[in-house]
């Protein structure tokens, strides 16, 4: 790895400073000199075509892990230029207004946190495999060679050969207005577009993308006789450059400083970030985290970043109590501070989905959408008085498409027929969103109550500070979205949704109120 940059403070006038800066950083290509890397190189191998070689080594049989000295045959980061600006105006001469702003680019480089986390239990590093019919008394020595016979369910990686640079395009703006010697205020914008963003697919081998169609923004598999990319493979792990984020943020900031003992501050954002998957590390990266999106289904996935929060508003202050200024009083009065932190969010994004392979995906991970009835609220405003069930499940059911529209010929309809002129389509993908669906919000308040105890006999800076703090002060419950609970339970009638626990709220964000008591010695 290698990186360098320059830089430059130019102040053009007394009230406009320019930063001007170039950053180059590259990374080499980790390489084994023995070729003891093993990849999935072809994703496509049509039945027949097998086996796979029992040991990992060079073969024309398509689809197996092979030895390779290299993930990737190109390198994405040797012009990796990143040019910065950014610049700061004071209009008046006063300087109660600071204008501030800033652009710049900043790569994302494949260090290994992107591609180890698979390597290392892909073939060759483990040998994770399914072994059948093993007899009593044959373990540890028999079984390698039992598990060779079953060479297809050995476990593969997939890295695409040629990506593309990854990189981001930050920009900001704020304007700062100092309103009296106490009290100034902020307001921002913050932006980002992120390209060629890496995507960790759990499972790619499944139905290919040649064999499924596209027709009125519906993705559509085959009815029937689906078979798996790579009839010569088990499960692919699969790591894609083919990504992309927007960020877009309003930010507002009130301060007062020491105003009669009261220092506080008040923050508000409003943001909405899109991605096509946010798991760059693992398909599991957040507790939100789909790990069965369909890799090639860009509008499948597509949605919500799984961190992204609307709306947050976060205040503290602290609050220096008048005392005395002399007497007996003094010592008992003076001193005492208290202060709080107030947290108000909205909820996290999550994704409810079907119950096993409705679409006929083949492979092992599995991503169907039910489709959103228009003009229904999927949320229960009353979940806490309707046994935490946060979802309303008349709101979902399994895809239709009208009678007499071109994909109704092409639709699974599981054994039913036509009703009110519209055809079940188990094979087609539902019109839900990733991330469509909004948890719980969250509030949360914390308070402190202190006494300063000065103690100039030892020295002049000696204090002695009691502390009760109480977090979650008011014990408000704080619901986590239903991200144990986002599976439906299969179909009832015609193409209703079963609810099972789909949307049943199990866990919180937030502990329940805890309080502490602390001393702390400042001198």
């Amino acid at each position: 790895m290698f990186g360098g940059y320059i830089q430059d403070n130019w102040r053009v006038r007394k009230n406009l400073t320019l930063n001007l800066g170039l950053r180059y950083e590259m990374l080499t290509i980790p390489t084994d000199r023995g070729n003891r890397l093993g990849l999935v190189t072809n994703l496509t191998a049509a039945p027949g075509t097998g086996p796979c070689p029992a040991v990992i080594s060079p073969t024309s049989v398509p689809g197996c892990v092979v030895p390779v000295s290299q993930f990737w045959q190109s390198n994405p980061t040797t012009h990796n230029f990143e040019p910065r600006i950014g610049f700061s105006y004071s209009p008046n001469r006063n300087g109660n207004t600071a204008v501030r702003g800033g652009f710049g680019i900043y790569d994302m480089l494949p260090l290994p946190y992107i591609y180890a986390t698979y390597a290392a239990i892909s073939a060759p590093y483990s040998q994770d495999e399914i072994a059948v019919g093993v007899p009593q008394g044959s373990f540890p020595d028999k079984v390698a060679a039992i598990a060779a016979r079953f060479a297809p369910f050995r476990l593969g990686h997939y890295i695409e050969p040629h990506p593309k640079r990854t990189y981001s395009l930050n920009y900001n703006v704020n304007v700062e207005q100092q309103l009296s010697k106490t009290l100034s205020a902020m307001v921002g914008y913050v932006g980002s577009h992120t390209l060629h963003t890496p995507f960790q697919a759990q499972d790619m081998n499944q139905v290919s993308p040649s064999n499924t169609q596209v027709i009125d923004g519906r993705r559509i598999l085959p009815a029937s006789g689906a078979i798996q990319q790579d009839a010569n493979g088990f499960i692919i792990f699969g790591l894609r450059f083919d990504g992309a984020a927007q960020y877009n943020s309003l930010l507002t900031q009130l301060k007062v400083r020491n105003y009669h003992g009261l220092t506080a501050q008040g923050a508000y954002t409003w943001n909405q970030c899109t991605d096509f998957g946010s798991s760059t590390q693992s398909p599991s990266t957040y507790q939100n985290s789909i790990a069965s999106l369909i890799y090639y289904d860009n509008v499948q996935r597509k949605g919500m970043c799984d961190f992204n929060v609307t709306q947050n508003f976060s205040a503290n202050a602290i609050y220096q109590l008048p005392s005395p200024a002399n007497g007996w009083m003094k010592t008992l009065a003076a001193g005492w501070q208290v202060a709080g932190i107030l947290t108000a969010s909205t909820g996290v994004p999550f994704t409810l989905l079907q119950a096993g392979d409705v679409l006929g995906q083949q492979g092992t991970s599995f991503g169907a959408f039910p489709d959103v009835v228009a003009n229904c609220n999927p949320i229960n405003g009353n979940f806490k008085g309707n046994g935490l069930n946060y979802i309303n499940p008349d709101c979902f059911v399994f895809p239709t498409v009208g009678a007499g529209s071109a994909i109704a010929p092409l639709c699974n309809q599981g054994g039913t027929t036509p009703a009110g002129g519209q055809v079940l389509c188990l094979n087609v993908q539902g019109n839900e969103r990733r991330n469509q669906l909004i948890g719980p919000r969250l509030v949360n308040v914390d308070f402190s109550l202190i006494k300063n105890i000065r103690l100039s006999r030892i020295s002049e800076s000696f204090n002695l500070q009691l502390r009760v703090e109480a977090f979650n002060v008011f014990n408000h419950t704080n619901f986590q979205a239903p991200t144990n609970n986002y599976t439906f339970g299969g179909r009832l009638g015609f193409n209703q949704e079963s609810p099972g626990t789909a949307g049943l709220l199990d866990s919180t964000a937030t502990p329940s109120r805890q309080v502490q008591l602390g001393a702390k010695v400042i001198f």
